[in-house]
């Protein structure tokens, strides 16, 4: 993963090189989300290369670490699950660290079932399809955080990025409640799991009209 974002960094130099800063960064940076609206490190407005060139940087150490080897990095704490869990066999062999959820489940029937779990347990079933729903909205929400060109931006953005902040915490609830589910009425050893399906509209939860009514109103 850090040579695919270094890859990122050496396009993204080579375009301005072609096109010039005003060609490869568009659009208003005003418009996008800022420390006003999630207060987490690295989050700022990107309209040059240095400031993109620092977001890559914060990618980079937060999730695989770089030669600043951050100890808070992702991948420093999954080489600590490993550890743990190398630890956990050795004094338990027995030892399972989860529950046997599918690899493939589906919610749907699939053409080709093979390789295939399919969530036929009423209350499995149930949670997967709200589990799903809260999916899509999460990324409605999120989606539509960005790019924004009406009114009070700033306002708008907040309030869908703490929504899709609270979906996030829904669907780790469900997912760890699906995980501990039988995934069939007639028990085979799987339990259910989380499919991140996407079957719900992505239109706009407000369109620009109404958006700006919204505005006027209050």
């Amino acid at each position: 993963m850090g040579h695919l974002y270094e890859a990122i960094r050496t396009n993204l130099i080579a375009l301005e090189r072609e096109l010039g800063s005003h060609g490869l960064f568009l659009g208003d940076a005003a418009s996008q989300v800022g420390r006003a609206v999630i207060d987490l490190e690295g989050v700022a407005p990107i309209a040059d290369l240095a400031a993109g060139g620092r977001a890559i940087d914060i990618i980079v150490e937060q999730g695989e670490g770089s030669s600043a080897d951050r100890e808070v990095s992702h991948y420093r704490s999954f080489l600590t699950i490993q550890r743990e869990f190398e630890a956990a066999l050795g004094d338990d062999p027995d030892f399972t660290p989860a529950w046997p959820a599918a690899d493939s489940p589906v919610l749907r029937q699939p053409p080709e079932p093979e390789g295939e779990v399919f969530i036929d347990h009423p209350d499995a079933a149930a949670l997967l399809d709200f589990a799903c729903a809260t999916y899509g909205l999460l990324l409605r929400c999120l989606v539509q955080c960005f790019g924004r060109n009406v009114g009070n931006a700033e306002k708008a953005q907040t309030v869908l990025m703490a929504a899709a902040i609270e979906l996030v915490h829904v669907l780790g609830e469900a997912s760890t409640a699906l995980a501990r589910l039988p995934a069939s009425s007639k028990p085979d050893g799987n339990n259910a799991g989380m499919t991140f399906t996407m079957l719900r509209g992505v239109e706009p939860l407000l369109s620009t009209a109404e958006q700006n009514q919204a505005s006027g109103a209050e």
